[in-house]
Protein backbone atom coordinates (compact mmCIF):
# COMPACT_ATOMS: atom_id res chain seq x y z
CA UNK A 1 0.00 0.00 0.00
CA UNK A 2 1.54 3.29 -1.14
CA UNK A 3 0.50 6.91 -0.80
CA UNK A 4 2.39 9.92 -2.16
CA UNK A 5 5.29 7.66 -3.14
CA UNK A 6 5.75 6.23 0.37
CA UNK A 7 5.22 2.61 1.37
CA UNK A 8 2.60 2.43 4.14
CA UNK A 9 2.19 -1.34 4.51
CA UNK A 10 0.86 -4.49 2.86
CA UNK A 11 -2.61 -5.96 2.33
CA UNK A 12 -2.60 -9.74 1.96
CA UNK A 13 -5.33 -11.50 -0.04
CA UNK A 14 -6.24 -15.16 0.45
CA UNK A 15 -7.26 -16.63 -2.89
CA UNK A 16 -9.37 -19.51 -1.60
CA UNK A 17 -11.91 -19.56 -3.11
CA UNK A 18 -10.35 -17.93 -6.19
CA UNK A 19 -10.80 -14.15 -6.36
CA UNK A 20 -12.70 -12.47 -9.16
CA UNK A 21 -11.33 -9.39 -10.91
CA UNK A 22 -13.96 -7.33 -9.10
CA UNK A 23 -12.69 -8.64 -5.72
CA UNK A 24 -9.12 -7.64 -6.56
CA UNK A 25 -10.24 -4.22 -7.76
CA UNK A 26 -12.24 -3.68 -4.56
CA UNK A 27 -9.23 -4.76 -2.45
CA UNK A 28 -6.95 -2.40 -4.37
CA UNK A 29 -9.35 0.47 -3.75
CA UNK A 30 -9.52 -0.37 -0.05
CA UNK A 31 -5.73 -0.59 0.15
CA UNK A 32 -5.40 2.82 -1.49
CA UNK A 33 -7.84 4.36 1.00
CA UNK A 34 -6.02 2.79 3.95
CA UNK A 35 -2.66 4.00 2.64
CA UNK A 36 -4.01 7.55 2.31
CA UNK A 37 -5.35 7.46 5.89
CA UNK A 38 -2.01 6.19 7.20
CA UNK A 39 -0.19 8.93 5.30
CA UNK A 40 -2.47 11.61 6.73
CA UNK A 41 -2.01 10.21 10.24
CA UNK A 42 1.76 10.22 9.76
CA UNK A 43 1.70 13.81 8.49
CA UNK A 44 -0.50 14.88 11.41
CA UNK A 45 1.85 13.25 13.94
CA UNK A 46 4.87 14.85 12.26
CA UNK A 47 3.20 18.28 12.41
CA UNK A 48 2.48 17.91 16.13
CA UNK A 49 6.05 16.77 16.82
CA UNK A 50 7.46 19.66 14.79
CA UNK A 51 5.46 22.11 16.92
CA UNK A 52 6.71 20.39 20.08
CA UNK A 53 10.29 20.53 18.82
CA UNK A 54 10.00 24.25 18.05
CA UNK A 55 8.66 24.88 21.55
CA UNK A 56 11.41 22.82 23.19
CA UNK A 57 14.03 24.70 21.16
CA UNK A 58 12.56 28.04 22.19
CA UNK A 59 12.67 26.93 25.82
CA UNK A 60 16.08 25.28 25.94
CA UNK A 61 18.32 26.50 23.10
CA UNK A 62 20.36 29.65 23.91
CA UNK A 63 20.08 32.55 23.49
CA UNK A 64 16.85 32.37 25.47
CA UNK A 65 13.99 34.75 24.84
CA UNK A 66 12.16 36.00 27.92
CA UNK A 67 9.10 33.97 26.94
CA UNK A 68 8.51 31.63 23.96
CA UNK A 69 6.05 33.02 21.37
CA UNK A 70 2.38 32.66 22.33
CA UNK A 71 1.63 30.64 19.20
CA UNK A 72 4.14 28.03 20.36
CA UNK A 73 3.06 28.00 24.00
CA UNK A 74 -0.60 27.51 23.13
CA UNK A 75 -2.24 25.94 26.17
CA UNK A 76 0.55 23.47 26.96
CA UNK A 77 -0.41 21.68 30.23
CA UNK A 78 3.18 20.98 31.29
CA UNK A 79 4.01 24.69 31.24
CA UNK A 80 1.25 25.56 33.69
CA UNK A 81 3.56 23.92 36.27
CA UNK A 82 0.74 22.50 38.38
CA UNK A 83 3.48 20.01 39.21
CA UNK A 84 7.25 20.41 38.70
CA UNK A 85 8.76 19.41 35.37
CA UNK A 86 12.30 18.37 34.44
CA UNK A 87 14.37 17.85 31.30
CA UNK A 88 15.77 14.50 30.15
CA UNK A 89 18.62 14.84 27.63
CA UNK A 90 20.39 12.23 25.50
CA UNK A 91 23.49 13.12 23.48
CA UNK A 92 24.38 11.23 20.29
CA UNK A 93 27.60 10.78 18.34
CA UNK A 94 28.74 8.77 15.27
CA UNK A 95 29.96 5.26 16.01
CA UNK A 96 32.78 5.76 13.50
CA UNK A 97 34.04 9.12 12.30
CA UNK A 98 32.86 9.60 8.73
CA UNK A 99 30.58 6.55 8.84
CA UNK A 100 26.80 6.26 9.03
CA UNK A 101 24.24 9.00 8.53
CA UNK A 102 25.34 12.55 9.29
CA UNK A 103 24.08 13.93 12.60
CA UNK A 104 22.26 17.15 11.79
CA UNK A 105 18.91 18.78 12.40
CA UNK A 106 17.12 16.88 9.63
CA UNK A 107 18.42 13.50 10.75
CA UNK A 108 17.65 14.24 14.41
CA UNK A 109 14.09 15.18 13.43
CA UNK A 110 13.66 11.77 11.82
CA UNK A 111 15.07 9.97 14.85
CA UNK A 112 12.82 11.92 17.23
CA UNK A 113 9.72 11.07 15.18
CA UNK A 114 10.73 7.42 15.09
CA UNK A 115 10.91 7.09 18.90
CA UNK A 116 7.99 9.34 19.86
CA UNK A 117 5.86 6.24 20.57
CA UNK A 118 8.22 5.16 23.38
CA UNK A 119 7.64 8.21 25.57
CA UNK A 120 6.33 7.49 29.09
CA UNK A 121 2.58 7.75 29.63
CA UNK A 122 1.38 11.22 30.51
CA UNK A 123 2.08 14.60 28.96
CA UNK A 124 5.58 15.27 27.62
CA UNK A 125 7.35 17.52 25.10
CA UNK A 126 9.85 16.02 22.66
CA UNK A 127 12.48 18.10 20.88
CA UNK A 128 15.99 17.94 19.52
CA UNK A 129 19.16 19.90 18.86
CA UNK A 130 21.85 19.15 16.30
CA UNK A 131 23.16 16.21 18.36
CA UNK A 132 20.76 15.93 21.30
CA UNK A 133 17.28 14.68 22.07
CA UNK A 134 15.36 16.50 24.83
CA UNK A 135 12.27 15.21 26.60
CA UNK A 136 10.41 17.46 29.04
CA UNK A 137 8.36 15.42 31.50
CA UNK A 138 6.82 15.69 34.94
CA UNK A 139 9.52 15.61 37.61
CA UNK A 140 7.51 12.79 39.19
CA UNK A 141 8.42 10.45 36.31
CA UNK A 142 10.94 7.96 37.70
CA UNK A 143 14.10 7.16 35.75
CA UNK A 144 12.91 3.57 35.22
CA UNK A 145 9.93 4.84 33.20
CA UNK A 146 12.34 6.59 30.83
CA UNK A 147 14.35 3.45 30.03
CA UNK A 148 12.04 2.26 27.18
CA UNK A 149 12.47 5.65 25.49
CA UNK A 150 16.23 5.49 25.88
CA UNK A 151 16.26 1.91 24.55
CA UNK A 152 14.16 2.86 21.52
CA UNK A 153 16.48 5.78 20.78
CA UNK A 154 19.54 3.53 21.10
CA UNK A 155 18.06 1.22 18.45
CA UNK A 156 17.13 4.10 16.15
CA UNK A 157 20.63 5.54 16.57
CA UNK A 158 22.30 2.21 15.79
CA UNK A 159 20.38 1.93 12.53
CA UNK A 160 21.83 5.31 11.54
CA UNK A 161 25.41 4.50 12.56
CA UNK A 162 25.20 6.53 15.78
CA UNK A 163 25.62 5.74 19.45
CA UNK A 164 24.28 7.27 22.67
CA UNK A 165 26.88 9.63 24.12
CA UNK A 166 25.51 10.20 27.61
CA UNK A 167 22.11 10.60 29.28
CA UNK A 168 21.24 13.16 31.94
CA UNK A 169 18.28 14.49 33.92
CA UNK A 170 18.02 18.06 35.20
CA UNK A 171 16.53 19.30 38.44
CA UNK A 172 12.82 19.89 39.06
CA UNK A 173 11.46 23.20 37.78
CA UNK A 174 8.30 25.20 38.50
CA UNK A 175 8.88 28.13 36.13
CA UNK A 176 10.02 28.64 32.54
CA UNK A 177 13.37 29.98 33.78
CA UNK A 178 13.71 26.97 36.05
CA UNK A 179 12.99 24.67 33.11
CA UNK A 180 15.79 26.33 31.14
CA UNK A 181 18.15 25.69 34.05
CA UNK A 182 16.96 22.08 34.13
CA UNK A 183 17.84 21.80 30.43
CA UNK A 184 21.38 23.09 31.00
CA UNK A 185 21.73 20.77 33.99
CA UNK A 186 20.54 17.72 32.04
CA UNK A 187 22.96 18.44 29.19
CA UNK A 188 25.86 18.74 31.63
CA UNK A 189 24.78 15.58 33.47
CA UNK A 190 24.73 13.72 30.13
CA UNK A 191 28.30 14.87 29.41
CA UNK A 192 29.52 13.72 32.83
CA UNK A 193 27.66 10.40 32.49
CA UNK A 194 29.55 9.67 29.29
CA UNK A 195 32.87 10.72 30.86
CA UNK A 196 32.23 8.40 33.83
CA UNK A 197 31.14 5.59 31.48
CA UNK A 198 27.76 5.18 33.19
CA UNK A 199 24.39 4.88 31.45
CA UNK A 200 22.63 7.83 33.04
CA UNK A 201 23.09 10.52 35.72
CA UNK A 202 20.77 13.03 37.29
CA UNK A 203 21.88 16.50 38.35
CA UNK A 204 21.65 15.39 42.00
CA UNK A 205 24.04 12.49 41.39
CA UNK A 206 26.98 14.52 40.06
CA UNK A 207 28.65 15.06 43.43
CA UNK A 208 31.96 16.90 43.27
CA UNK A 209 31.78 17.10 39.46
CA UNK A 210 29.27 19.93 39.93
CA UNK A 211 32.26 22.19 40.57
CA UNK A 212 33.15 22.04 36.85
CA UNK A 213 29.68 23.13 35.70
CA UNK A 214 29.96 26.24 33.56
CA UNK A 215 33.75 25.94 33.22
CA UNK A 216 35.44 25.23 29.87
CA UNK A 217 36.94 21.74 29.88
CA UNK A 218 40.37 22.81 28.64
CA UNK A 219 44.04 22.72 29.60
CA UNK A 220 43.74 26.42 30.43
CA UNK A 221 41.22 25.55 33.15
CA UNK A 222 43.60 22.92 34.53
CA UNK A 223 46.27 25.60 34.81
CA UNK A 224 43.85 27.87 36.70
CA UNK A 225 43.01 25.09 39.16
CA UNK A 226 46.69 24.25 39.70
CA UNK A 227 49.44 26.12 37.86
CA UNK A 228 51.73 23.57 36.22
CA UNK A 229 49.15 20.75 36.15
CA UNK A 230 49.28 20.58 32.35
CA UNK A 231 52.86 19.29 32.57
CA UNK A 232 51.49 16.03 33.94
CA UNK A 233 49.85 15.35 30.58
CA UNK A 234 53.07 15.18 28.61
CA UNK A 235 53.57 11.63 27.37
CA UNK A 236 56.74 11.27 29.47
CA UNK A 237 54.82 11.98 32.67
CA UNK A 238 51.95 9.50 32.33
CA UNK A 239 53.19 7.25 35.16
CA UNK A 240 53.58 10.22 37.47
CA UNK A 241 50.02 11.38 36.75
CA UNK A 242 48.63 7.87 37.29
CA UNK A 243 50.54 7.61 40.56
CA UNK A 244 49.09 10.91 41.77
CA UNK A 245 45.59 9.70 40.86
CA UNK A 246 46.11 6.54 42.90
CA UNK A 247 47.68 8.47 45.80
CA UNK A 248 44.68 10.80 46.05
CA UNK A 249 42.16 7.97 45.50
CA UNK A 250 43.69 6.18 48.48
CA UNK A 251 43.57 9.26 50.71
CA UNK A 252 47.35 9.66 50.75
CA UNK A 253 47.93 6.09 51.98
CA UNK A 254 51.09 5.10 50.12
CA UNK A 255 50.76 1.40 51.00
CA UNK A 256 47.29 1.15 49.43
CA UNK A 257 48.28 3.35 46.48
CA UNK A 258 51.31 1.17 45.71
CA UNK A 259 49.10 -1.94 45.86
CA UNK A 260 46.57 -0.33 43.54
CA UNK A 261 49.34 0.48 41.07
CA UNK A 262 50.96 -2.96 41.53
CA UNK A 263 54.36 -1.38 42.26
CA UNK A 264 56.76 -1.35 45.22
CA UNK A 265 56.34 1.56 47.62
CA UNK A 266 59.87 2.69 46.79
CA UNK A 267 58.75 3.13 43.16
CA UNK A 268 55.75 5.15 44.27
CA UNK A 269 57.94 7.40 46.46
CA UNK A 270 60.26 7.98 43.49
CA UNK A 271 57.31 9.02 41.31
CA UNK A 272 55.96 11.35 44.01
CA UNK A 273 59.39 12.95 44.26
CA UNK A 274 59.31 13.47 40.50
CA UNK A 275 55.86 15.07 40.88
CA UNK A 276 57.35 17.50 43.38
CA UNK A 277 60.04 18.45 40.87
CA UNK A 278 57.34 19.15 38.27
CA UNK A 279 54.79 20.86 40.51
CA UNK A 280 56.72 22.46 43.33
CA UNK A 281 57.12 21.56 46.99
CA UNK A 282 53.63 22.55 48.16
CA UNK A 283 51.57 20.30 45.88
CA UNK A 284 50.48 17.96 48.72
CA UNK A 285 49.52 20.71 51.18
CA UNK A 286 46.24 22.52 51.86
CA UNK A 287 44.63 24.47 49.04
CA UNK A 288 47.36 23.44 46.59
CA UNK A 289 46.48 19.78 47.17
CA UNK A 290 42.76 20.52 46.66
CA UNK A 291 43.49 22.41 43.43
CA UNK A 292 45.64 19.60 42.07
CA UNK A 293 42.97 17.01 42.89
CA UNK A 294 40.38 19.08 41.02
CA UNK A 295 42.73 19.48 38.05
CA UNK A 296 43.34 15.72 37.89
CA UNK A 297 39.61 15.02 38.16
CA UNK A 298 38.77 17.44 35.35
CA UNK A 299 41.56 15.96 33.24
CA UNK A 300 39.99 12.51 33.63
CA UNK A 301 36.62 13.85 32.46
CA UNK A 302 38.27 15.55 29.47
CA UNK A 303 40.13 12.37 28.47
CA UNK A 304 36.94 10.30 28.59
CA UNK A 305 34.92 12.65 26.44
Amino acid sequence: MRAHGELQGYLWLIDSPPLAESDIAAAAGTASAIAELLHQQSQSTATVLDRESQLVSALLTPPHESTPPAELLGDEPLLRFTEPASVFTIRLAPIDAGGGESIDGRAMRGAAQEVAYARPLGRSLLGHGDDTIHLIVSAEVHADRLRPFRHALAQAARRRGWTLHGTGTGGAASTVDGLRRSGMQSSYAATVAHARNVEQLSWNELGADLVFYGLPWTMETLEILFPGASRLFDADNTLIRESLDAYFDCGGDTRRAAAQLAVHRTTLYYRLDRAQQLLGEGWAQGEHRAGLQLALRLAMLIRNT
